[in-house]
Order: C-alpha cells, then sequence, then structure tokens
C-alpha cells in the first residue's frame, strides 16, 4: 500500500468505513445490535420475538472491537499516535451517543416527577454526573449493585474503552507482541472457566459483583480480535469476490443468526458458550473480513454499520419511554397485538438511530474532532501507511 504523509498537527483520524473493505463485518455488527434489542424489549412486549441467547452479542462486540481497533490504529500507534492522542479519539468516537442515550433517560426519570420536591436529588445529581461522564454508579439500592440507572448497556462501553486504553498503552510501550496479546487473552480464558463454573453463565457483567467477570469477557474477545486481526494481516489471505463472495456471507449470516437465536437449551451449556466466544465468534470475524461483496450489497451493510451503535446505546432508553405511559403499557401486553407492536419498535428503533448518527453522532464528532486538533508545530511529517 502507499505510503501518504501525515501531519503531526492535526489529530490523525481512524481508517474509515469507506476504506475499510469490511463492510460485511459491519452488517454483522448490525443485525447483532438488532438481536440485542430483541433480548430487552420482549419483557415489555408480552415476551414477543425473545432471543435470550443474543446476550452473547456483547462477546462478538468485543471481538469485533479488537479486530478493527488493530486494523486501524496500530501502526499509527507504532509511530506517531500516542496514547493520549488515541483516548481522545476513542472518546470522540463514543461519547457523543453515550451522552445522548444518558440524557434521554434523564428526561425519563424527570418527566412523570416534574411536581416532585425530592426530584433533584444528591443521589440523582450523582446519577447524572456519573453517567455523562460515562462512569458506572454504585448506587445505594444494594450495596454491590454498580450500574448505569440512565442508560444500561454502558456498561459494555466501560470496560470496552479499558481495553481500548490498555491495549494502545502497550502498543506504545512495545510490549504488544502477539507472544504478550495471546497469554492475555489465555489468562482471561482461564479467569472465564472459572466464573463460569462459579455462576453458572456468561449472562453477568453488569453489576459491581461481577465486574471482574465483564473485565474477563472483554479480555478475552478484545484480544482474540487483536490476533485474528495479527493473523489476518501475517497471512495476507485473497479475499473472496462476486458470488463466491455473495453466498459465503449468506453463510455466515445464517450460522451467526441461527445460532445466536437458537433455543438457550442448545446455545447455554458450557461447552456451547465457550464455543460460541472461542471459535463462532473469532472464525466469523477472520472469514468475514476477506469478503469483498458487489456494490449494491456494501451499501445496506453500511447502513447496518450506521445504525449498529446509536441502535445498541439508545434502544434501552426508547423503550423505556416506552413504559412512561399506561395506556401504552396496557396496549403491548396483550397478546393479539404485542408482536406487531414489538416489530414496530424495532423499525422506529432503526430509524431513529440512522436519524440521531447522520444529524446527531456525525456533526457532533466533527465538532469535537475539529476542536480537540493539535496546535500547528514546527515539528517534521512522519510517514504513516495509506489503505
Amino acid at each position: 500500500m502507499p505510503s501518504v504523509t501525515a501531519r503531526t498537527d492535526v489529530l490523525p483520524q481512524p481508517t474509515s468505513p469507506e476504506q475499510h473493505r469490511f463492510h460485511f463485518l459491519d452488517a454483522l455488527r448490525g443485525i447483532a445490535a438488532i438481536l440485542v434489542v430483541w433480548r430487552h424489549a420482549p419483557p415489555a412486549f408480552a415476551h414477543a420475538l425473545e432471543f435470550p441467547n443474543s446476550y452473547m452479542a456483547v462477546d462478538f462486540f468485543f471481538c469485533l472491537s479488537g479486530f478493527v481497533i488493530a486494523f486501524s490504529y496500530e501502526q499509527r500507534l507504532r509511530t506517531s499516535l500516542t496514547a493520549g492522542r488515541f483516548a481522545v479519539m476513542r472518546l470522540t468516537r463514543l461519547y457523543p451517543l453515550a451522552v445522548l442515550g444518558t440524557l434521554i433517560g434523564i428526561a425519563e426519570a424527570v418527566l412523570p416527577n416534574l411536581h416532585s420536591t425530592t426530584l433533584f436529588t444528591g443521589k440523582f445529581i450523582r446519577e447524572i454526573v456519573l453517567g455523562l461522564m460515562m462512569v458506572p454508579y454504585l448506587t445505594p439500592y444494594h450495596p454491590l449493585a454498580l450500574t448505569y440507572v440512565l442508560d444500561g448497556v454502558l456498561w459494555t462501553l466501560f470496560v470496552e474503552l479499558v481495553a481500548n486504553f490498555l491495549y494502545a498503552a502497550m502498543v506504545r510501550l512495545r510490549i504488544a507482541g502477539s507472544r504478550v496479546i495471546a497469554l492475555l487473552a489465555a489468562a482471561s480464558f482461564a479467569l472465564l472457566v472459572h466464573e463460569r463454573h462459579a455462576w453458572g453463565t456468561f449472562d453477568i457483567g453488569s453489576t459491581v459483583d461481577t465486574t471482574h467477570v465483564a473485565l474477563t469477557r472483554v479480555g478475552f474477545s478484545f484480544f482474540a480480535g487483536v490476533l485474528v486481526y495479527r493473523l489476518y494481516k501475517h497471512r495476507a489471505p485473497k479475499g473472496l469476490t462476486g458470488s463466491s463472495a455473495g453466498l459465503a456471507a449468506l453463510l455466515l449470516t445464517t450460522v451467526f443468526v441461527a445460532w445466536l437465536c437458537a433455543p438457550a437449551a442448545l446455545t447455554q451449556p458450557a461447552v456451547a458458550e465457550f464455543a460460541t466466544i472461542c471459535v463462532l465468534f473469532p472464525l466469523t470475524v477472520y472469514l468475514g473480513a476477506r469478503l469483498s461483496l458487489r456494490t449494491r450489497w456494501n451499501r445496506v451493510c453500511a447502513f447496518l454499520g450506521t445504525i449498529s451503535y446509536p441502535v445498541y446505546v439508545l434502544h434501552v432508553p426508547f423503550l423505556w419511554f416506552l413504559t412512561l405511559n399506561t395506556s401504552m403499557r396496557l396496549a403491548v401486553s396483550h397478546a393479539s397485538i404485542t408482536t406487531p407492536v414489538m416489530l414496530a419498535f424495532t423499525l422506529f428503533t432503526v430509524i431513529a438511530s440512522w436519524l440521531a448518527a447522520q444529524f446527531y453522532d456525525t456533526p457532533v464528532r466533527r465538532m469535537l474532532t475539529k476542536k480537540f486538533r493539535r496546535p500547528s508545530s514546527s515539528r517534521p511529517a512522519l510517514a504513516a501507511v495509506g489503505t
């Protein structure tokens, strides 16, 4: 690939979706986000379209994050990109929508209590401040309940950022060799075996007494994703194109969706859970990265990639808005209409997420990127690898 000159006075930009060629992986990310919606929303819809196994989609996100972060940033972290600048870039990417989800959660807490004289208590103020900082809240309701009160899915972003920052620091310190990364993944796997035996499931991590499990989940899957990238880069595989790529994409999507939607009795035994996170997800990322789909399908994949993060971050606040209305709660509990209403809620979430991405997230990230650019410097430019 050709070299391009990178100015040191400009905030380095991640590899853009238009450049990275992993359109199919973007599509899987969007599909996985919708499956997560169908895990959290069904209790409000008389359990219509419920797929409880989709909690494992979080581990897929972690694995995909390791692959994409390594692909987009590793070379620059080895040369011109500092760990601090990397942290700014990651926060710029994740923070705007996380704040939007928290603000919606604040509105949902305030609206039913507008006439309450005890609304803005010290506890609620702490929830707001910590939520806006993307820091989990230690709630007094339970001494071991560490949670995001205003947007319940943000715990996964918190632990993912921990993995991101650790990885960046290791690369900058020149201690992120494949053997070290493999040792970290192996150590996390060993801890996962212990925790799976202790808890009987991987469907944990959002409370303070299971935070260590969340860290081991991200520790294994994220660094497994980094290793998948190293393998992909080392082998320099020839990708599949045309009809072969289409058939492979269809097969991978079918297996991926069918497994996450399969009966719990099939997918939730320990062996099945380990096979999912240790084999299915890394293999899916590796094979998916090799697919080059036709342009018309790339547009669909790009759409799914665009809505994936806002769907994931905003669907719980959207769902809480639904439960604020008593008549709506009664309507969606009526068995004859729960499935259509559930599908309508999913469609609303997708459309609202696309609008949020286009008219809020993208402009705000552009503004933050401009704001946090480095001041002009007389230092010489460095060479970076273009994609």
